[in-house]
């Protein structure tokens, strides 16, 4: 008898297990589907791409740092322009990158290998960088905030050198006997800064921005022979605009 009642137990036990297993998968998978619907849903109706192809101009304010600089007077100005190519994903996010021609260098500097000497310095570069860049709208209106950061590839396409008291620099530009020797053929730097922009009907945009520029590998070669550092670092203060090219 009492057999006979645990086993009617169990059977009605199993039964119950049954009927949940047979629910709980299903309740499941339409819960994931209406979550994978609406995220799907939600970014087709917010995402769409836009190219843009501009100009950015500006002045540049340069100097150099590391341990192969014992001091600095001043800043070196030059001036710096590059060929954008902006490509926004949806409203906020954006890659950017293009080919510029940048002055960077540095005035009165005195290097660890001439002590007893200042020079000035300015090297020429074409410039590659490759940005990413986030879109903060202000109040909603036509004018946006854009801070932004990346890398930059630069090659070196001209140098020259003076002592601080001439001033016109050199011609002959720079080689293994120049203050520093010679420069190093690439270079990479970090970007980083903001833009602020403002943006007609249509996608084209007014675009003012701030950036500063530290570099990352050695300006001569004679400071990695001592194992020290040499680096460019510039400022730069620009404006230009951009037409979307779809």
């Amino acid at each position: 008898m009492v057999a006979t009642c645990h086993l009617r137990s169990l059977n009605r036990l199993r039964g119950a297990t049954k009927g949940v297993r047979l629910k709980m998968p299903r309740t499941r998978i339409s819960t994931v589907a209406h979550l994978v619907a609406g995220m799907i849903s939600l970014t087709s109706s917010s995402t769409h791409a836009q190219t843009s192809i501009g100009l950015m101009v500006g002045p540049t304010a340069a100097g150099m740092s590391g341990s192969y600089i014992e001091g600095t007077d001043g800043v070196e100005l030059g001036i710096g322009a590059t060929l954008v190519l902006d490509h926004q994903f949806g409203d906020r996010w954006a890659l950017v990158t293009g080919v510029g021609w940048v002055q960077k260098g540095g005035k009165s500097v005195t290097l660890s290998s001439a002590s007893d000497s200042a020079y000035g310095f300015q090297s020429s570069y074409l410039q590659v960088p490759l940005l990413a860049r986030a879109a903060l709208p202000i109040s909603g209106g036509p004018w946006s905030i854009a801070p932004f950061v990346g890398v930059a590839i630069g090659l070196n396409v001209g140098c020259k050198h003076k002592s601080a008291d001439q001033f016109e620099f050199e011609e002959e530009g720079c080689d293994e006997n120049s203050p520093g020797g010679e420069p190093r053929t690439l270079e990479f730097s970090a970007p980083f800064g903001v833009n602020v922009w403002r943006e007609f009907p249509g996608g084209s945009r007014i675009v003012l921005e701030a950036r500063y520029e530290p570099g990352l590998t050695n300006t001569f070669e004679a400071a990695s022979d001592d194992g020290k550092s040499a680096r460019n670092n510039i400022f730069a203060a620009r404006f230009g605009f951009l037409l979307p090219l779809n």
